[in-house]
């Protein structure tokens, strides 16, 4: 897993994915789509199954409203908590993001409580640009209630995509990982299976040709399709039981900010909760190594550099799993260090659970 890195050519790579990003949301059907719903209404609802590309057309959005001349705030809302201090402060211009105050496994009681101050919100921001994302699990549970406050009409589904978008992304993925003819010849085998089938119902398109593109495990790709989160969790459990003092440090970092909100700030680590994982994992870990083995980690696609120059996990789902990985062993442990809010997002109740969850989300969530 050791791979050189060269500086200037970190930076182009990024700016060439910007560059090519911003190329891919000119010919995507479903942000021309979700675009004519937000000038005509103001708000869009976007749903998905996870790793659909849910908060990425959120951001594509955003992008392209800030565009339009006037500088608007953003203000990414992500719990019921922060809504509720939104909900009587109002800014003067800007644009809203409610990005993941729903999730797979709030109870129903939750959701109606979140819904009720999201309507309210609403209804108080009529002038306002609001974006929300919401998982298909949730939408399709409770769509008799979302239906009757009228969300249905700024409703855009990203598991319903065409073919034609289907190879889109496709294309696009290979060509930005510039994909050796082998592994390029490994993916396009199976494009039928890939565009043609309904795919893998917990894992989006998106994600799913990501992973694809990057991962360097070995296994057959038909496999990999039919089972994805069964293959990333043992490619992430290599890592986390790997004989390299490498792999295990670079799985430390992961388990670090998948307990961090997903992000590492390299200077601005939480040096307490680095510090007892580091005990768990890897005690003989330089911490010195942080910053080169997250640089590192942006081109074996684990993570990617956000604007801020901080690192995030490139896949939602994969924070999910390297959470899972962590809590297994350590469930007292990640509960000290976890906002219960988001804590419980990662909890099913083996009593309770719904066979759809246990089924489509294994992988994703805690069982106890």
């Amino acid at each position: 897993m050791e791979v050189e890195v060269n500086p200037d050519e970190s930076r182009n790579l990024v700016k060439r994915e910007d560059e090519s990003k911003h190329k891919a949301d000119k010919s995507n059907e479903s942000f021309h789509q979700a675009k004519k719903i937000l000038d005509k209404h103001n708000r869009i609802l976007i749903t998905g199954v996870q790793g659909a590309g849910k908060t990425y057309l959120a951001k594509s959005l955003v992008a392209e409203l800030g565009k339009k001349g006037k500088k608007l705030e953003n203000l990414w809302i992500s719990d019921l908590t922060q809504l509720r201090a939104k909900q009587n402060k109002p800014i003067a211009e800007g644009i809203f993001i409610l990005d993941e105050i729903f999730y797979e496994l709030q109870t129903k009681s939750r959701v109606m409580e979140t819904f009720n101050v999201l309507q309210s919100f609403l209804e108080s921001s009529v002038n306002k640009t609001v974006l929300i994302t919401m998982p298909s699990y949730i939408w399709n549970k409770h769509k008799d209630t979302f239906t009757q406050a009228t969300l249905d009409e700024v409703h855009i589904d990203l598991n319903q995509r065409n073919t034609s978008e289907k190879r889109l992304i496709l294309r696009y993925f290979m060509k930005q990982y510039a994909l050796s003819e082998r592994e390029s010849g490994r993916i396009c085998g199976a494009e039928i299976a890939l565009l043609e089938d309904a795919g893998p119902k917990a894992i989006g398109f998106p994600a799913l040709i990501l992973w694809l593109c990057t991962t360097p495990s070995k296994e057959n790709i038909e496999r990999l399709i039919s089972h994805p989160l069964s293959a990333m969790s043992r490619e992430v459990k290599s890592m986390k039981e790997s004989k390299d003092k490498q792999e295990r440090g670079m799985y430390l970092i992961l388990a670090y900010m998948a307990l961090h909100g997903g992000v590492l700030e390299v200077n601005d680590v939480d040096k307490n909760l680095f510090g007892e994982l580091r005990e768990k994992f890897e005690p003989d870990y330089d911490v010195t190594d942080i910053k080169k083995d997250a640089e590192k980690m942006t081109i074996n696609q684990f993570l990617f550099k956000n604007g801020n120059g901080n690192y995030e996990f490139n896949l939602n789902i994969m924070k999910k799993i390297v959470f899972v990985s962590v809590a297994e062993d350590t469930t007292v442990f990640v509960q000290k260090h976890c906002k219960k809010d988001n804590y419980l997002r990662y909890i099913i109740d083996k009593e309770n659970f719904e066979e759809e969850i246990k089924e489509d989300y294994s992988e994703c969530f805690i069982k106890i």
